[in-house]
């Protein structure tokens, strides 16, 4: 295993992320509640495109730090992975939704 230059204290990549798990919160809710707000026949496609979207843009930057500290050697190194694989479950979790209830009721 090696340093990675880019790779935070563990404790550092834990928090920075649930804050990627907090930025997909908070933006599927905004992006849910305007859909429902301004919603149409035509525009619930691209409503609900949107949410898959910002639900994806999400999941792989976590994916992608999962995968690079599992690679490394950072100080605390298991708190950083627990902590990134803890918020990348409740980042998963909160998009499943998504996939079985209706966007606007």
């Amino acid at each position: 295993m090696r340093r990675h230059p880019l790779l935070p204290h563990g404790a550092a990549t834990a928090v920075g992320a649930f804050a990627i798990w907090a930025s997909a919160f908070t933006l599927l809710y905004i992006v849910q509640a305007l859909g429902c707000r301004f919603r149409g026949a035509e525009t619930m496609l691209l409503h609900r495109a949107t949410m898959y979207g910002v639900w994806i843009v999400h999941l792989v930057p976590l994916t992608l730090l999962l995968i690079a500290l599992l690679q490394s050697s950072v100080p605390m190194r298991r708190v950083a992975i627990l902590g990134t694989a803890a918020a990348l479950g409740a980042t998963a979790w909160t998009g499943l939704p998504l996939f079985f209830a209706s966007a606007c009721q």
